[in-house]
Order: C-alpha cells, then structure tokens, then sequence
C-alpha cells in the first residue's frame, strides 16, 4: 500500500493494529526546497498551508521526529529514508526497500542497467 501525504504520526495506529503485524514503513521524506518547487508547478497548490514554506518546514520536522519514535518503538518494520539519499543511490536503496520487505534481490544487473548514469543518454 501506498500513500502521498500521509502524516508519519497518524501510521502508529496502523502499525499497533494487531491485525497487520507484518505491516512495514518506509517514510521518504524531501528537502522542503524541492517540495516547495514541485508544489509551486501544480494548480491545486496556491494557498495556505499548501505553499507555506514554514508549514512544509514543520510538518517535516514533525514527520522525522515521528519516524524516528517508530523506527524505536516498531523495530525493523519503520525506515526512514531521504529522498535525496534514494535518487543518487537507487539500488543500494532498491536492495534495502527489499531487504525490509522481506524480498530477496535476485536481479541486482537489471537495476543497474536502467538507473545508472550510463543509461542516460538512452533518452535523448
């Protein structure tokens, strides 16, 4: 399951819930000034809280404490994970997004093949 936007702190619900007890997180979070850039393209994202900057600043620095507070309390089913850290290292972050599935990483080539910097030039 996927969701956008969803506060780190409401995910403590999901993850006590005695029926998920397999359920695992991962948290990605983005530097605010990419955030802010994204959201500054889309139509939905004039007004307040939506292109606030400082409101983006707190609820990052909220949703980091919170996962840092589940990654103790849940221990191997919370990974907190920077956007920014995900793009420049795809498949070492691919490798541990399985690991923490529980999926083992078989087609280690594929990945490379398509996320290395080589391939670049494949799309002009």
């Amino acid at each position: 399951m996927k969701t956008v936007r969803l506060r780190v702190s409401s995910a403590r619900r999901l993850l006590s819930d005695e029926g998920t007890p397999n359920l695992k997180a991962v948290v990605l979070v983005r530097d605010p000034r990419g955030v802010m850039t994204s959201r500054a393209r889309m139509d939905w994202c004039t007004g307040a809280p939506c292109a606030d900057a400082a409101t983006a600043c707190a609820d990052l620095r909220d949703d980091v404490r919170a996962a840092k507070e589940l990654e103790g309390e849940f221990p191997g089913r919370v990974v907190l994970l920077r956007y920014e850290d995900l793009s420049l290292v795809t498949t070492c972050f691919t490798f541990a997004s399985n690991l923490l599935a529980g999926l083992f990483f078989l087609r280690k080539n594929y990945f490379y093949k398509y996320t290395s910097l080589s391939q670049i030039g494949f799309f002009f």
